[in-house]
């Protein structure tokens, strides 16, 4: 459950680990360091969910790719082209994600 505080701070509230006797209470986890991702509705070559924010490669575009939405054409997008098409679904892979492997994030200027 995510829930705010009266200063508007955003918190996640975990269920008692059933494991630790210890812990009788809910416990509380400030989100600042946690990110909503969207689901495009298309997944990879393996069966995985592709998210907004995704890092993806493919074996017919081998370099690795940022997930982005574009307001513009309403979709997914990988640097300007839809996220997976036809003809390439069979060949999309998702190696992470920008937030937790930001050491994955393609340069730009290449």
């Amino acid at each position: 459950m995510v829930m705010t505080d009266q200063d508007g701070n955003w918190w996640f509230m975990h269920e008692p680990n059933s494991d630790d006797p210890t812990q009788k209470q809910p416990l509380l986890e400030p989100m600042d360091n946690i990110y909503f991702t969207y689901f495009t509705g298309m997944y990879d070559r393996h069966g995985n969910k592709i998210f907004q924010g995704d890092i993806i490669t493919s074996t017919a575009h081998p370099r690795r790719r940022v997930v982005t939405w574009n307001q513009e054409m309403c979709g997914y997008n990988v640097r300007g082209t839809h996220v997976v098409d036809g003809q390439h679904r069979s060949t999309v892979e998702v190696l992470g994600n920008m937030f937790e492997n930001p050491e994955l994030v393609p340069n730009t200027t290449t």
